[in-house]
């Protein structure tokens, strides 16, 4: 990548960065919207050592675990702060913003990287959901880390990157469980994409099926001992 080429995604990346800070700081310091509430409360009890609990106190599964995680590891380092949550999410959504000029890029041609790339940076919605304390932003993030992974192993496969693949797929069914719907596309392709024997193929998507695994199996076991054998007991 050339100098000024260089320069227009940086410059679409700060522009978007800018955006999404200023209307950060234009937000009063609360939480608008009930569902909000919810994910807060949840990291909220998390950082206060109770536990994936409702407000009573119970176990609950109602929520994805992903975004209440990912608020509770904010909330660890900068305290029950806002402003945290809305810097780092802006930071987020501007890191996708070169996640989408990479993969537009390696798609179609740079002219459509840096008009995809730049309308998500300006995009109003985008700017918008960055300060809610919704999973959309995350979950956005971590779908197009997931595709950016997947055109990389394509390229050139390696065990770290399928591990990598798998734990990215894994953390997006945390967050948005719909994310499961993707896991037989992503197994068809990697053992149709990978030249080379049988074997390997299989071994390759071992490794992200393992990765996957891993992944989930905390919050599967959580679910596991005290739904089920609650019940029996």
């Amino acid at each position: 990548m050339s100098g000024n080429k260089y320069k227009s995604l940086i410059f679409i990346f700060v522009l978007g960065l800018v955006l999404r800070i200023l209307f950060a700081f234009y937000l009063e310091d609360k939480i608008y919207w009930e569902d909000g509430l919810v994910y807060d409360g949840l990291a909220t009890r998390l950082l206060e050592g109770k536990g994936y609990v409702n407000s009573d106190s119970s176990p609950t599964s109602f929520r994805a675990p992903g975004y209440p995680f990912f608020l509770f590891s904010i909330y660890s380092i900068f305290g029950h702060r806002f402003w945290a949550v809305r810097i780092i999410q802006a930071l987020l959504d501007s890191v996708a913003v070169i996640l989408i000029h990479r993969i537009a890029q390696l798609i179609f041609n740079l002219k459509v990287a840096r008009f995809t790339a730049f309308f998500y940076a300006i995009y109003p919605l985008f700017i918008y959901t960055a300060s809610t304390f919704f999973p959309t932003t995350f979950f956005i993030f971590l779908l197009l880390l997931l595709v950016f992974i997947i055109f990389s192993v394509e390229q050139h496969p390696t065990k770290l990157k399928l591990f990598l693949l798998g734990i990215v797929l894994g953390l997006s069914a945390l967050t948005v469980p719909v994310a499961l719907a993707f896991i037989p596309f992503a197994l068809i392709w990697l053992l149709l994409s990978f030249r080379g024997v049988h074997s390997r193929k299989i071994v390759y998507a071992s490794i992200t099926i393992s990765s996957f695994i891993v992944t989930l199996s905390p919050w599967l076991i959580r679910n596991y001992r005290i739904y089920f054998l609650t019940f029996i007991v």
